[in-house]
């Protein structure tokens, strides 16, 4: 009894420890397919009742690995590896001789159950390869889409960069344009201006002092006109020479108002409200504070 029980326990033992060496060996990432199955056919026959006779084989994934002496017989215990809802690979363990009847054929319960705890671990080990291997695909896609994105907003931000750079040219030259626009303006206005105090210079100093004499002239004739008939003619021609005299000095004003000049800009502005009223029918009131300085 005390024989049976020891011969239990080391079978039961050689079971762990193929189970316990199969699983470290699958979860070593450094070996491939191949060598993971022909380090785990080397264990299997030893993990049987009896390994003298025994002869192991697995089929995986399109690959085979056997011990030497496989030879599928009578005596053959078999576990399908499923991976998914698909068949990939089969575990199979033959004695190459008879040996007297247990569970299953001559084969333990026990080992039953171990070669189907086997084909579980070798179908995890292949969906876990598959994940991997999907995730490293995703893994690169998703690298290379963020390449790609990288450069294409590598090349949007150089382009943008560009487009700022080009804008600030044109800011730049708009800018510029401007400048030169106010300069130009100013430039028309002061030609403009000067051409105007040139004009209103001449009415003055020609034009008007040329009425002031004829208008004299007029004067020194009128005693002599009664005379002569001529009397009420002089009298119209002295009215409308003191309207053309009077038009003059307007236009001499409007054009370039000597006040502005010889007085500055308060004086200019004071004159300017006190015509308001009579040549626009405006009321002006102007009010000034602080100490007046003249400007260019």
């Amino acid at each position: 009894m005390n024989n049976n029980i020891l011969h239990d326990l080391q079978e039961r033992i050689k079971e762990l420890t193929a189970l316990h060496k199969s699983a470290t060996i699958l979860q070593d990432d450094s070996k491939n397919t191949e060598e993971i199955m022909e380090e785990i056919i080397k264990i299997l026959p030893d993990s049987w009742q009896y390994p003298d006779i025994a002869a192991a084989s697995i089929t995986f994934e399109g690959r085979e690995s056997k011990t030497d002496n496989f030879i599928r017989t009578a005596w053959r215990q078999s576990a399908f590896i499923n991976t998914g809802n698909e068949r990939t690979g089969i575990i199979e363990i033959c004695y190459l001789q008879e040996k007297p009847p247990a569970f299953e054929g001559p084969f333990l319960k026990e080992e039953r159950d171990l070669i189907d705890s086997l084909a579980n671990m070798l179908s995890s080990y292949s969906e876990r390869k598959k994940s991997k291997e999907a995730l490293k695909i995703a893994w690169n896609e998703m690298e290379e889409k963020v390449i790609k994105r990288t450069e294409e907003l590598s090349r949007l931000n150089k382009a943008l960069e560009e487009e700022i750079i080009e804008r600030k040219k044109v800011e730049e030259k708009i800018k510029k344009y401007q400048k030169e626009l106010r300069e130009m303006t100013l430039e028309l206005s002061l030609a403009e201006e000067r051409e105007r105090r040139t004009i209103a210079s001449n009415l003055h100093d020609h034009i008007g002092q040329a009425l002031a004499i004829i208008k004299l002239k007029l004067s020194a004739l009128q005693g002599n006109a009664i005379f002569c008939g001529f009397e009420q003619n002089i009298i119209d021609i002295r009215r409308l020479l003191d309207q053309t005299i009077q038009y003059t000095r307007n236009v001499t004003f409007e054009l370039s108002p000597p006040v502005l000049y010889e007085l500055g800009l308060i004086a200019a502005i004071e004159w300017l409200s006190e015509q308001s009223p009579e040549k626009y029918g405006l009321k002006v009131n102007l009010t000034t504070e602080g100490n007046h300085i003249n400007l260019p």
